[in-house]
């Protein structure tokens, strides 16, 4: 076991990160939960309009969608809300506010490259979209849409399966940043980035 472990932080990234730990771990809870509300939000909008009963609108999803208009309704407004992961997820840390999400932006963190440089948009594709949403889909909502979605499209249930392979990935993710000082996961290595402190825009340019 120790020689498993030895080779492991071998492989891994030794270099220390400036990014506090507690504070990545609150991004990640301020990201899911926002990205939580984004991606729903065409789903509860579907359902309103379909149903007008606001008091089961937070049970909807693309299976309820589903059983009141049909499996190509369910599928459409399905892709609508994944392009809305997309957009928090991608194209907000690559256009809106550089190398960070909300949840990022708020505990004063930043996505960059390993080498400090900022982020390409191919960077957040490989970093955000295959790290984050497709292997470690428990760190985003927009992964179990995914996997409803090919739930809907193939007939056979997949969402159980997937869900317990990308938990399997994500701790084994988490493991990799608990064994090395550069914190960095899966999906950093993937990406080729890092999470590197950043000042807190009208506050560290004050003190």
């Amino acid at each position: 076991m120790n020689m498993k472990l030895n080779f492991l932080t071998t492989v891994l990234d030794q270099t220390k990160s400036d990014a506090d730990s507690g504070k990545r771990v609150c991004a990640y809870i301020i990201d899911w939960f926002v990205g939580a509300l984004v991606i729903s939000f065409p789903l509860c909008i579907a359902w309103m309009f379909k149903t007008q009963d606001i008091e089961h609108m937070q049970e909807v999803n693309l299976f309820r969608l589903q059983n009141i208009q049909g499996t190509n309704f369910a599928i459409m407004i399905g892709i609508i809300a994944f392009a809305a992961c997309v957009w928090y997820y991608i194209w907000l840390p690559y256009k809106v506010t550089p190398g960070q999400t909300f949840g990022k932006k708020v505990m004063g963190l930043k996505m960059v490259k390993s080498d400090g440089s900022q982020l390409l948009l191919k960077d957040l594709i490989i970093r955000q979209g295959i790290g984050i949403i497709l292997l470690e889909g428990v760190l985003c909502n927009g992964s179990s849409l995914l996997h409803d979605m090919i739930t809907l499209v193939t007939h056979l249930n997949f969402t159980g399966i997937l869900f317990y392979i990308s938990l399997t990935i994500t701790c084994i993710s988490v493991l990799m940043s608990m064994l090395a000082p550069s914190r960095r996961m899966l999906h950093d290595y993937l990406g080729n980035t890092k999470v590197m402190a950043a000042p807190i825009e009208g506050i560290d340019q004050k003190i």
